[in-house]
């Protein structure tokens, strides 16, 4: 126990106080990552979300549309994100998506009918490229250090801090939601999301020099042609997407189904241990990575995570919570691996956008996605509609093998 304490101590001060305290403002950058996306994803609401937005709906379908609609604006967004992140700088798009983010928040919370929460959430749709933009701004920071060697690990620890986040946010959406309601989560959730914003304030642009080009539409197009090129890359892209879009559809969907085999207060209980999980396997996945390669961690990672899922819809009972925290495991691994795999696949003139190609991707599908298990779980049942769409995400991920067999054009160095 007490080494375990010394590790998490350790861990602390090497990634967030003495980098905070660097003279360096690249080495200071990474820390500020780190917070950055600890506090962006830090949602107390995240556990319950679907049964408030369902309370102003009274449907399920109702309430799976404001994920659609967060989801499809980030769709649309997110290649002139990209371009304008390439274009402005990374640390001005960091500030427009957590800024969009509070907005967001503070909506939801005072939202008093469903008309409301449309609003809400075409703001949210900001928030979708925030984590790609991270990832590039992560990337650009090490490389302006000459350590692009450290993406894979540096990748880890902050996908690793942002499950972290989002477990301590689920623990805390039980207490929350016992001593006040569902709209007290709601209000709740806006604390760290100021919190993000003021640290976006804070972040530095990278040094890295990129091909100036004013003309967005050329900019655009010479991306997008690399993109279509790049079959790996491509394949790699539709094949994540779709591992993507079912599993967090039927993710979403969780408090429903759930809510038939525990409490609600027990719901963020059951997200705390299952990011908590996450975050711990998100930090091992550069060590996976270096046993056993990239793309095999791609690989097992999906689908495990695919598999696990599939029995804890099955079972349907006090199993069903254990295996939904060891999907979270999977998850994890996977995560990381599939962000270190798209930095080294593309060049740094066009990185942001190519970034967006790849989320255009995977919002599309989740999008759609929404619907359909929206769809199934009014026409048949929350249980059923997670079973189709986990049972389709195991089957498509033979995309990946098809993908890894591709050949790529060029990777960064």
């Amino acid at each position: 126990m007490i080494n375990k304490f010394v590790s998490i101590k350790n861990f602390v001060n090497e990634n967030f106080i003495s980098g905070l305290k660097s003279k360096n403002k690249m080495t200071r950058n990474v820390s500020l990552l780190y917070l950055y996306s600890f506090f962006i994803r830090m949602n107390f609401a995240l556990p319950i979300e679907l049964l408030f937005f369902a309370s102003l709906s009274n449907s399920y379908s109702d309430a799976m549309k404001i994920f659609f609609i967060a989801h499809m604006t980030g769709t649309i967004l997110g290649v002139p994100l990209g371009l304008l992140s390439d274009k402005v700088g990374r640390k001005k798009v960091a500030i427009l998506c957590s800024f969009c983010r509070l907005l967001a928040a503070v909506l939801y919370a005072s939202a008093g009918s469903y008309s409301a929460l449309i609003v809400a959430a075409l703001f949210s749709g900001f928030y979708r490229f925030s984590a790609p933009n991270a990832d590039t701004f992560l990337f650009e920071s090490l490389a302006s250090n000459n350590q692009v060697d450290k993406y894979h690990d540096c990748l880890s620890k902050m996908k690793s801090v942002s499950s972290f986040s989002l477990s301590v946010g689920a623990l805390l959406c039980g207490v929350f939601y016992y001593f006040l309601s569902l709209r007290g989560v709601m209000v709740m959730k806006v604390i760290p999301m100021f919190l993000a914003f003021i640290i976006s304030l804070l972040l530095k642009e990278g040094t890295v020099k990129k091909e100036a080009m004013t003309n967005p539409f050329k900019h655009l197009i010479k991306a997008f042609s690399y993109f279509k090129r790049n079959k790996k890359l491509f394949c790699f892209a539709i094949a994540d997407s779709t591992h993507y879009g079912l599993n967090e559809a039927s993710y979403t969907i969780n408090a429903a189904f759930f809510k038939t085999i525990m409490p609600v207060e027990l719901l963020g209980v059951l997200r705390f241990f299952g990011h908590l999980v996450s975050s711990v396997t998100s930090y091992l996945s550069s060590k996976v990575g270096k046993i056993i390669g990239v793309e095999k961690t791609i690989l097992l990672g999906a689908m495990s995570d695919n598999l696990v899922n599939v029995f804890s819809v099955l079972c349907a009972n006090w199993l069903s919570p254990i295996f939904k925290t060891i999907g979270s495991g999977c998850f994890g691994i996977y995560s990381p691996a599939t962000g270190s795999f798209i930095q080294k696949e593309i060049s740094n003139d066009e990185r942001a956008t190519l970034v967006s190609f790849t989320t255009l991707l995977n919002t599309g599908f989740y999008s759609i996605g929404t619907l359909l298990i929206g769809w199934l779980a009014d026409l048949y049942s929350p249980h059923t509609a997670m079973l189709i769409g986990y049972s389709s995400a195991l089957v498509l991920n033979s995309l990946f093998v098809i993908a890894f067999k591709q050949k790529s054009i060029k990777t960064v160095s």
